[in-house]
Protein backbone atom coordinates (compact mmCIF):
# COMPACT_ATOMS: atom_id res chain seq x y z
CA UNK A 1 0.00 0.00 0.00
CA UNK A 2 1.20 3.47 -0.83
CA UNK A 3 0.46 6.18 1.76
CA UNK A 4 -1.45 8.32 -0.71
CA UNK A 5 -3.86 5.42 -1.35
CA UNK A 6 -5.11 5.32 2.23
CA UNK A 7 -4.50 8.64 3.96
CA UNK A 8 -7.03 7.89 6.69
CA UNK A 9 -5.31 4.87 8.20
CA UNK A 10 -1.63 5.56 7.47
CA UNK A 11 0.03 6.08 10.82
CA UNK A 12 -3.14 5.23 12.73
CA UNK A 13 -2.82 3.52 16.08
CA UNK A 14 -1.48 4.76 19.39
CA UNK A 15 0.16 8.18 19.18
CA UNK A 16 3.82 7.80 20.04
CA UNK A 17 5.50 10.91 18.67
CA UNK A 18 4.68 14.38 17.40
CA UNK A 19 7.49 16.54 15.98
CA UNK A 20 7.09 20.28 15.66
CA UNK A 21 10.20 20.94 13.57
CA UNK A 22 9.30 24.51 12.75
CA UNK A 23 8.39 25.68 16.26
CA UNK A 24 10.63 28.11 18.12
CA UNK A 25 12.29 26.13 19.60
CA UNK A 26 11.68 22.85 17.69
CA UNK A 27 9.90 20.40 20.01
CA UNK A 28 9.09 16.68 20.13
CA UNK A 29 6.16 15.40 22.16
CA UNK A 30 6.64 11.72 22.91
CA UNK A 31 4.57 9.25 24.93
CA UNK A 32 6.68 6.34 26.13
CA UNK A 33 3.87 4.92 28.25
CA UNK A 34 3.76 7.33 31.20
CA UNK A 35 2.04 10.22 29.42
CA UNK A 36 3.32 12.86 27.00
CA UNK A 37 6.73 14.49 27.54
CA UNK A 38 7.95 17.57 25.67
CA UNK A 39 11.58 17.44 24.51
CA UNK A 40 13.56 20.17 22.74
CA UNK A 41 15.76 19.41 19.74
CA UNK A 42 19.25 18.55 21.03
CA UNK A 43 21.04 18.26 17.68
CA UNK A 44 20.03 20.45 14.74
CA UNK A 45 22.25 18.64 12.21
CA UNK A 46 19.64 16.10 11.03
CA UNK A 47 16.59 18.32 11.23
CA UNK A 48 14.12 18.28 8.36
CA UNK A 49 13.11 21.57 6.82
CA UNK A 50 10.01 22.63 4.90
CA UNK A 51 10.41 20.05 2.12
CA UNK A 52 11.44 16.42 1.60
CA UNK A 53 12.66 14.14 -1.17
CA UNK A 54 12.06 10.44 -1.76
CA UNK A 55 14.56 8.35 0.23
CA UNK A 56 15.86 11.34 2.21
CA UNK A 57 16.84 10.42 5.76
CA UNK A 58 16.53 12.54 8.88
CA UNK A 59 18.17 11.54 12.17
CA UNK A 60 17.54 13.83 15.14
CA UNK A 61 18.09 13.70 18.91
CA UNK A 62 15.65 15.31 21.33
CA UNK A 63 16.44 15.57 25.06
CA UNK A 64 15.64 17.24 28.40
CA UNK A 65 15.93 16.43 32.10
CA UNK A 66 17.71 13.09 31.61
CA UNK A 67 15.27 11.79 28.97
CA UNK A 68 16.45 11.55 25.38
CA UNK A 69 15.23 9.98 22.16
CA UNK A 70 16.75 9.47 18.74
CA UNK A 71 14.37 9.63 15.77
CA UNK A 72 15.50 8.10 12.47
CA UNK A 73 13.08 8.79 9.59
CA UNK A 74 13.19 7.98 5.86
CA UNK A 75 10.88 9.65 3.34
CA UNK A 76 8.61 7.14 1.57
CA UNK A 77 6.61 9.55 -0.52
CA UNK A 78 7.02 13.30 -0.87
CA UNK A 79 3.93 15.28 -1.73
CA UNK A 80 2.87 18.84 -2.39
CA UNK A 81 1.55 19.30 1.13
CA UNK A 82 2.91 16.35 3.13
CA UNK A 83 5.85 13.98 3.47
CA UNK A 84 5.24 10.32 4.37
CA UNK A 85 7.79 8.62 6.62
CA UNK A 86 8.81 5.31 8.14
CA UNK A 87 11.56 4.94 10.66
CA UNK A 88 12.56 4.17 14.21
CA UNK A 89 12.43 5.87 17.59
CA UNK A 90 14.84 4.83 20.33
CA UNK A 91 14.92 5.94 23.95
CA UNK A 92 18.53 6.64 24.97
CA UNK A 93 20.11 3.21 25.40
CA UNK A 94 16.94 1.37 24.39
CA UNK A 95 15.88 -0.79 21.49
CA UNK A 96 14.37 1.07 18.51
CA UNK A 97 10.60 1.00 17.97
CA UNK A 98 9.22 1.19 14.41
CA UNK A 99 7.23 4.34 13.63
CA UNK A 100 5.44 5.76 10.60
CA UNK A 101 3.51 8.87 9.79
CA UNK A 102 3.41 12.10 7.87
CA UNK A 103 4.18 15.76 8.23
CA UNK A 104 3.14 18.94 6.53
CA UNK A 105 6.77 20.10 6.46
Amino acid sequence: MKPEEDDGSYGSGPRLLVLDQNAAPPTAIVDLGAGPVSLPLADKAGRMTYACELGERFVTRWAADGTGIVVDLTVLAPGEEACWFEGRLALDGGAPVPIKGACGC
